[in-house]
């Protein structure tokens, strides 16, 4: 005890500042309006914020068939309208995004059909 007491007088006590200093997280499946400001200010389309935050939301997986050799692109949806495959984001201009989620292929399936095995991307804006 007396030991502890000594370290923490050589060392100092931990300060609140270290705590708050820790890495804030961020859900794995969305990205927020929060976080694109805080850690994408400067991008300029959906297809950046993905890019430089959850690159993973982009890979094309293999499909569950060997038969299959074409690989069932990602879909993407535009405030609850489907748009088209990944190409799409670049149009999508960051300013009026509000949250980007991202489905996997087996939530994507069961969600919007069995077309979808590759996932889908929902992107919500303020229009």
């Amino acid at each position: 005890m007396i030991g502890a007491l000594l370290t923490l007088l050589a060392v100092g006590w931990p300060s609140q500042g270290a705590a708050q200093e820790q890495k804030k997280s961020y859900p794995r499946d969305v990205i927020t309006r929060e976080e694109i400001m805080e850690r994408a200010p400067d991008a300029k389309t959906a297809y950046d914020i993905i890019q430089r935050l959850r690159p993973q939301f982009l890979r094309t997986r293999p499909s569950g068939s060997i038969q299959n050799k074409n690989p069932v692109p990602i879909k993407v949806y535009v405030d609850g309208s489907f748009r088209g495959g990944t190409y799409i984001l670049r149009e999508l201009i960051s300013h009026g995004i509000i949250d980007i989620t991202y489905f996997n292929g087996s939530d994507a399936t069961t969600r919007f059909g069995s077309d979808h095995e590759n996932g889908a991307i929902v992107v919500r804006t303020g229009a």
